[in-house]
């Protein structure tokens, strides 16, 4: 009997392997380049699998598509990135994104593919019904839905779109998350089927260019035992930086010898907001900004130079920074969240604090910074942790086995 269940077994899989699907993978502005540029490049690899990645040309980072060797979509349009302003190049980003959502679905009267698998949908953020439209033709056409939830809902304004975002989960037919935390409030909060959910990690990001990068110049004139701590990111008010800052007044008024580099972009009010509480806290001398998009050597350059990564966030669902921190085998202090749980063990391999607990943020700043064996211990670990995880042939393979399943 156990061999007939084996052989039979074997059998299934092989007749799934076999099943040949052509897939639209769904990043039309792009929201997660990377994350869906490492996907697209894993997935071209399966066997029996078309994709087409439906997308335009990632503003800040140009080639990057190029350099994953992604095969993108001959029937979007892509000349917004072009636009010098940003004002402007803002306008004619949605006017094209508007476009390329018609002339896709038009594309599917000749041509549709099997499988839609939906990274982002950005304008529901701004209840905007567009892309709503667009998946629920598609689905009535036959072609099957699948969505992977990098945010179970959007972190600001979330409860005022949770219809929104209910009505969009009721037409998938499949569910990627990437943890178990993600996949439980998704059948808990909107009563999705458990068959309909898969849980896929997040694989690693950046992987192509795990050398050093150059040295940051906001490093220029530090003394040589001084330990570095990176905040990375796009800047948004959730990801906790107001609090980060009072901690590292705290933490500088009991003695430590530390400079913080806060590194990304984000809406000017945000950044605006930043520095004038880094005025109002006077620890000017202490931290240094470089607002704005920073290229992927650069990118390598600050990891390489920081002693200690931090996400002080408020919510999170999935993290792509927190996987390059990981990735570029830092210690890590972060917010003792359900979503940061799934990775990180506090005191084993990170340390997870209360994101409103400014005094035990400060705390393991000053513990970090100053102990090194103990700092280092807690990457090491980490690094270890990590290499038992997925890498992108097998998220893609199980990615690739949920669109034959459907």
């Amino acid at each position: 009997m156990a061999s007939a269940i084996t052989v039979g077994t074997i059998q299934s899989e092989a007749a799934l392997s076999a099943r040949r699907v052509s897939v639209l993978l769904f990043d039309l502005l792009p929201t997660v380049p990377y994350y869906s540029g490492h996907l697209a490049r894993a997935l071209a690899q399966e066997e029996n699998l078309e994709l087409a990645l439906a997308s335009a040309t990632y503003t800040h980072d140009r080639d990057f598509f190029q350099r994953m060797a992604v095969n993108k979509s001959p029937r979007c349009l892509d000349f917004a990135f072009r636009v010098p302003s940003r004002g402007i190049r803002r306008a004619f980003k949605l006017a094209e994104y508007l476009v390329n959502l018609a002339a896709l679905r038009a594309s599917f009267l000749k041509n549709k593919p099997d499988v839609i698998h939906v990274q982002f949908t950005p304008l529901m953020e701004h209840q905007l019904p567009f892309e709503l439209w667009f998946l629920k033709s598609a689905r009535r056409m036959g072609i099957k839905l699948v969505y992977t939830v990098h945010n179970l809902l959007p972190h600001e304004h979330s409860e005022r779109l949770r219809a929104s975002y209910a009505e969009l989960y009721s037409i998938v037919d499949h569910f990627v998350c990437h943890d178990e935390v993600t996949s439980d409030r998704l059948k808990t909060e909107f009563g999705i089927d458990n068959k309909k959910v898969s849980v896929i990690p997040h694989g690693p990001l950046f992987s192509e260019s795990t050398a050093s990068g150059p040295r940051p110049l906001l490093l220029t004139g530090l003394e040589p035992n001084t330990r570095v701590v990176l905040w990375q990111g796009i800047i948004r008010p959730y990801k906790g930086i107001s609090q980060l800052l009072r901690a590292w007044k705290q933490a500088r008024q009991s003695g430590m010898n530390a400079a913080l580099m806060i590194v990304g972009t984000g809406d000017q009010d945000t950044i605006d907001s930043i520095n004038a509480e880094i005025r109002s806290l006077a620890i000017e001398s202490s931290v240094r900004l470089d607002l704005r998009f920073v290229s992927v050597e650069e990118l390598a350059g600050y990891y390489e130079a920081a002693d200690v990564v931090v996400y002080p966030y408020t919510a999170v669902t999935t993290s792509g920074a927190l996987m390059t921190g990981i990735g570029h085998g830092k210690a890590i202090i972060a917010s003792d969240l359900p979503a940061f749980r799934q990775t990180l063990q506090n005191e084993k391999n990170a340390l997870l604090i209360a994101h409103q607990d400014v005094n035990g943020w400060a705390n393991a700043l000053s513990l970090l910074t100053s102990n090194d064996d103990y700092r280092k211990r807690l990457a090491q670990r980490l690094t270890e942790d990590q290499g038992r995880r997925a890498d992108w042939k097998q998220i893609a393979n199980e990615t690739a086995r949920v669109y034959r399943t459907l």
